[in-house]
């Protein structure tokens, strides 16, 4: 399998998408502020990782969408698409954590 480690870039795009999709208060500052991030780190972000690309289309359209007008009913589209490739990335990495907690669990029960 290919190398589908998380570069720094990969790990801010990814909670900035984990924390837009999943907010239901409206909080502007923190909205904008965050997609401000977004749209600098956006351009350094790997993206071919399997985990990764799904999410580059609704960030885009995060970035052109809000920051443009930042018009609330422009979000509800956007965070739809989201909700499929976050899903994914988290079960992913829920699945990783969960191998290296049992690899440990195993390692420390041997006497």
């Amino acid at each position: 399998m290919a190398d589908q480690r998380l570069t720094l870039a990969d790990q801010v795009i990814t909670n900035i998408l984990g924390w837009i999709a999943s907010n239901v208060i409206e909080d502007l500052d923190t909205e904008k502020a965050l997609l401000r991030e977004l749209e600098d780190v956006l351009p350094h972000v790997s993206k071919h990782h399997p985990r990764i690309a799904p999410m580059l289309p609704a960030a885009a359209e995060l970035i052109a969408v809000r920051l443009a007008t930042f018009d609330r009913r422009g979000l509800c589209g956007p965070k739809l698409r989201l909700a499929g490739p976050m899903a994914d990335f988290f079960k992913w990495r829920a699945g990783l954590a969960i191998e290296a907690w049992r690899d440990r669990q195993t390692e420390e029960s041997r006497p």
